[in-house]
């Protein structure tokens, strides 16, 4: 009873802050998920990507406190947060999560919801997060292996791209075929057979 009663209230809140506007009807506080909201509907970030990864970490922030006011949000409990995603993330994405956070109280002073951003306040740990781990290579058996695969051709393709140019993925899937230079060269490999047009004397 005790947990539903919980989670009624919580969603009752929730129910309370939204019907409300942009404030609270009892404290003329702005809740967190409301000002998220119109924060993100201002579309502060042009590319795609780095919208979702601010939405996300909006949503993430906020499923750790609670949809509180945004007045109830102290440095105490930013650097609990931090610690928590640290404890499975790099201390670059720590800081970068909570840099998202950090620019929506920004917007938050510009439409006067709160008096100061908390955020400033708050220098995160230089020993928090995980050490960042190295890529590892592939060896010659799981090349071997990937490319034995049934997969389309134009996924195979596509793998061929990545291995001997070195791109990331977004920016190989953005190639159009014009931008593909086929190479009469054929790199000394046991798996030159299975590199697409780069390796047939194509």
């Amino acid at each position: 009873m005790n947990e539903n009663g919980a989670k009624a209230l919580e969603l009752y809140r929730e129910w309370k802050a939204k019907t409300a506007g942009v404030t609270s009807a009892d404290s003329g506080a702005v809740y967190f998920s409301v000002a998220s909201e119109e924060y993100l509907a201002t579309n502060p970030y042009g590319p795609a990507k780095t919208m979702r990864d601010c939405e996300l970490s909006l949503r993430e922030f906020q499923a750790f406190a609670g949809d509180v006011p945004l007045s109830d949000v102290t440095a105490v409990l930013i650097h609990q947060y931090a610690e928590e995603v640290g404890s499975t993330k790099s201390r670059e994405t720590v800081a970068k999560k909570v840099g998202y956070v950090k620019r929506m109280f920004d917007h938050a002073i510009r439409k006067g919801w709160v008096a100061s951003n908390v955020f400033q306040t708050v220098k995160l740990d230089k020993n928090i997060g995980k050490k960042r781990a190295s890529y590892a290579p592939f060896t010659a058996e799981e090349l071997s292996d990937l490319f034995s695969l049934d997969m389309p051709a134009h996924v195979k393709e596509l793998l061929s791209i990545l291995i001997t140019t070195g791109m990331r993925l977004d920016e190989a899937a953005l190639l159009d075929w014009q931008d593909v230079k086929k190479d009469q060269a054929c790199p000394s490999s046991e798996f030159s057979g299975e590199l697409g047009p780069f390796c047939n004397g194509g």
